[in-house]
């Protein structure tokens, strides 16, 4: 089910015929889940989340105002897919949360629409794309343009042609990401020397049948993956000749290949939300400094101008949030506890496998300072936390073990801007912020500890 959303999840608004036409209607989306495993569900519409509790039936009800068609994205405890509605379309769906894709069966407005996408989740439970790395560059391509035959068959049945023209340029532009990734993945897969292996000559000629610059690509669902997608592989090959960091070179990419306005804003904004946070002073300024040259529209301007502020109140000397942690007893610490000591905080989770990784090195780290004022803090952003505690006393794990209820939308998330984990924080002995983004203990961070512990 994961590869149906990477496969299809794109947030974007739809063409409408006349926007000066369009007048703003409610969408409203309703339904049930039997045996249901958590109490919210979560639609995403563009950049607007609304979440719902279900009633003690399992019912929910959600209503947004849209002058387009809109794609809208929902999620449900790992379970998650797109819907498609007009202005006005009354949209009701039910599942099995035990049985998921299969159980899932839409009733009134937009009905054949979206039954489409029941369809099509149903067919692409059955494979496994990424299995299609592994082939060889022949059977690679014949096994997408059989997959592509599945997805668009159904479409056939269906008359909203706007419709059909949206699946049909979503898959198309699904299957080129997935020709953008095959190099790297196939040699990292198979073992390949890269420079035993490359792919024959054409192989990337897709890249030229795309004009980058047409404004209407952008209300097409999966173009803004699409192009994220060509940006990574444009900047992974300026690495090979050019001494920047990735980051840098995804933006020198945006900054010379991507000319319409409009696009490098919706390309912008997704770097502003899921590396901004992370990027180094060099990678930030010139993110601001692309973002001033474009005219975005107001809700973008108001989102990234947001999170140029909220970065720079974690930024190197800023006193650390006062985030409020249980621990496993179920006390409350916070920052100010540790005041004194140089804090070393590791965000991360049970199911986090890069987290578990680093567990190795972090002893490693602790065993160094024993002895020294420094507090190592792990903050666990599990969504329960009994599995928290339970794998904390089972590996019988050093240092300060915490909880931040809420997961993604945990507190130390919010305040440190946290997308991905783990995440590893500096805190003085002051209880100030060193470095919001610090290194993980296997790239060492040993050296930065030592001269706060001993400064000059």
């Amino acid at each position: 089910m994961r590869t149906v959303i990477l496969l299809i999840l794109s947030i974007v608004v739809l063409s409408s015929c006349d926007k000066n036409e369009s007048k703003k209607s409610s969408i409203v989306i309703s339904g049930s889940i039997s045996n249901p495993r958590s109490g919210e569900i979560n639609f995403q519409f563009e950049d607007v989340l609304i979440p719902d509790t279900l009633n003690d039936n399992g019912n929910f009800s959600i209503s947004y105002e849209s002058e387009e068609p809109i794609v809208i994205f929902f999620y449900y405890n790992g379970i998650g897919n797109n819907l498609y509605a007009r202005p006005g379309d009354s949209i009701v769906f039910n599942f099995d949360a035990s049985n998921f894709p299969a159980s899932w069966m839409f009733e009134g407005d937009a009905a054949d629409l979206n039954n489409y996408g029941v369809e099509l989740a149903q067919i692409m439970d059955t494979i496994d794309i990424n299995e299609t790395i592994l082939y060889d560059e022949d059977e690679f391509i014949s096994s997408l343009e059989y997959i592509d035959s599945l997805k668009l068959a159904p479409l056939a049945e269906l008359d909203d042609q706007e419709f059909i023209h949206l699946l049909t340029m979503t898959h198309k532009f699904s299957n080129y990401q997935l020709r953008l990734s095959y190099e790297q993945y196939h040699e990292m897969y198979k073992g390949l020397n890269p420079v035993d292996f490359e792919v024959s000559p054409g192989f990337y000629d897709f890249i030229h049948e795309i004009d980058l610059d047409d404004s209407t690509l952008v209300k097409i669902p999966a173009f803004i993956g699409y192009a994220s997608a060509l940006t990574d592989w444009l900047a992974n090959n300026r690495l090979k000749t050019d001494a920047v960091s990735l980051l840098q070179a995804k933006l020198q990419v945006i900054d010379s290949v991507f000319n319409n306005p409009v696009v490098r804003e919706k390309l912008l904004v997704q770097f502003f939300k899921f590396n901004y946070a992370d990027a180094d002073i060099t990678s930030s300024k010139y993110m601001v400094d692309l973002w001033n040259e474009i005219s975005p529209n107001a809700a973008s301007d108001k989102m990234v101008r947001s999170l140029i502020e909220k970065k720079e109140k974690i930024s190197p000397g800023q006193p650390a949030p006062e985030v409020a942690f249980e621990n496993i007893e179920g006390g409350i610490l916070t920052m100010e506890d540790f005041k004194g000591s140089i804090v070393y905080i590791d965000v991360w989770a049970t199911w986090c496998g890069p987290c578990i990784q680093e567990l190795p090195k972090l002893k490693e780290l602790q065993d160094q300072f024993k002895d020294k004022k420094v507090v190592f803090l792990s903050v666990s952003i599990d969504d329960k936390k009994e599995p928290w505690i339970s794998f904390v006393n089972e590996r019988q794990l050093d240092g300060v073990h915490v909880y931040s209820p809420g997961g993604w939308g945990s507190e130390i998330n919010e305040y440190y801007m946290i997308n991905s984990i783990p995440r590893f924080i500096l805190i003085d002995q002051n209880g100030n912020i060193v470095n919001a983004s610090a290194a993980r203990p296997s790239v060492s961070v040993a050296e930065e500890i030592e001269a706060l512990l001993n400064p000059v």
